[in-house]
This record gives C-alpha cells, sequence and structure tokens, in this order.
C-alpha cells in the first residue's frame, strides 16, 4: 500500500496487467492487458478503482505505444500507425478521444505536465520537444552531454523533466533535466538499458524502475 513495504492488489486476474497510470482525480489507475506479446499487438485499455471492485475495460487497441496523465485533468493516448504516432486525448471513463496531433514514431510515449497545459516528447536521440495539447510547437530542448533518451516524465514543478538514458553496453541512467537541457545525474544501473522516474503526486517520492540479472553458465561434456 502507500508509504508501506507491503504491496496492496488493485487488479489481477490471468492476464498480464501493465503501464498502470493514476488518474487525474486520483480515484483509478489506468493500465493495458496485452493479447500477444509483441510490441503494438491488441491490447485491452483497462480502468480500475483504487477502492477495489471488478477492472473495466475502456477500449480494444492496437498499435498501443502509451498512456499518461497530467495531475489535473488531461490524459493522452499514443497510437503508432506505421512510421506516425498519433496522440489522443484520452477520457478515464470512455476510452481514446478525439486526435489532437501527429508525431513520429520513434522515441518514449508522450508526456503531460502536471497542469495539462504542455506536451513533451522525445525527438532524435537528446532532444525533447515541447508542444501545446494541438501540438503547436513551443520550446525544443537539447539534452547537453546525453546520448539515447528513452524515457521522459515531467518533473512536479513543469519545468523540469525526469529522462532515462540508455548507457552503452547495457546500462541506464536516470537524469534531472532543467529548462534549458542542463542535466544531473541522479541513480544509474547496470542491469537494464532501460530507467524511468514516475513522481508521485505530492512531489516528495519517485517511483523508479530497477532491474537485476541473473545468469548461469553449463558446461556440457561427452554428450
Amino acid at each position: 500500500g502507500v508509504d508501506s513495504e507491503n504491496p496492496e492488489l488493485i487488479a489481477g486476474g490471468p492476464d498480464r496487467q501493465m503501464m498502470a497510470r493514476l488518474t487525474p482525480d486520483q480515484t483509478a489507475i489506468l493500465f493495458i492487458s496485452p493479447k500477444t506479446d509483441y510490441p503494438g499487438g491488441p491490447v485491452s485499455l483497462m480502468r480500475a478503482s483504487l477502492n477495489g471492485g471488478v477492472a473495466q475495460n475502456i477500449g480494444e487497441l492496437n498499435g498501443y505505444s502509451g498512456h499518461r496523465c497530467s495531475t489535473t485533468a488531461l490524459c493522452v493516448l499514443d497510437v503508432n500507425e506505421g512510421p506516425v504516432r498519433i496522440v489522443y486525448k484520452l477520457d478515464p471513463l470512455k476510452g481514446k478521444g478525439p486526435e489532437l496531433f501527429r508525431r513520429g514514431a520513434e522515441g518514449p510515449e508522450t508526456a503531460v505536465s502536471p497542469d495539462g497545459q504542455h506536451l513533451a516528447y522525445v525527438e532524435g536521440i537528446n532532444t525533447i520537444r515541447v508542444v501545446s495539447p494541438e501540438g503547436k510547437p513551443e520550446r525544443s530542448i537539447v539534452v547537453k552531454d546525453a546520448r539515447f533518451l528513452n524515457a521522459l516524465d515531467w518533473a512536479p514543478n513543469g519545468k523540469a523533466f525526469y529522462a532515462g538514458v540508455r548507457i552503452m553496453p547495457a546500462g541506464a541512467a536516470l537524469l534531472y533535466v532543467d529548462w534549458d537541457g542542463g542535466s544531473r545525474l541522479l541513480w544509474q544501473h547496470s542491469g537494464s538499458p532501460q530507467t524511468w522516474a514516475i513522481p508521485s503526486p505530492d512531489g516528495k517520492n519517485l517511483a523508479i524502475l530497477g532491474a537485476t540479472r541473473d545468469s548461469n553458465v553449463w558446461l556440457m561434456e561427452k554428450f
């Protein structure tokens, strides 16, 4: 549960549950249940109340590439169609809404500012594009001394980002990136090329992705 080392089950079942995000009113989570193991395959978009009960299906999708919510009102849904990523408005109760804008299909999912007034996405290897909810360009931020940005979340102040960076050959680092492209290392590990950080609603804590890797070596003789 919250502020506890003991997990509290919100949604379960025989299928996988992934990519949980808190709704703006903080009463439910939106998550996906993939139907196959390959990226871009069919998924069910689900809603589960934090008070318990049966999760509700709010949409069936192909080409799913992520969803995000602000802490106020706006949620967005990314769907890939070939080389294009279409960013839709997402209704936490009804699912996919109207199209907002289009961008390149590369990079992590589109991030929503805490106030819901701005969106951001990664372009190329180290550029963050800030746009309006309709896709109008507002700012371009080149992250100095960084390569291979593969995760992006807004900081609670709305003027900075938490960015995951791949470190060759197989590690990842978490950066705090300011509005002018300056970056500060917060954390790094060697267990996976991916990490990200999701701020708590009050901005006092971060949920960080980490991974460990176990390997076994076997020697076979005279077979």
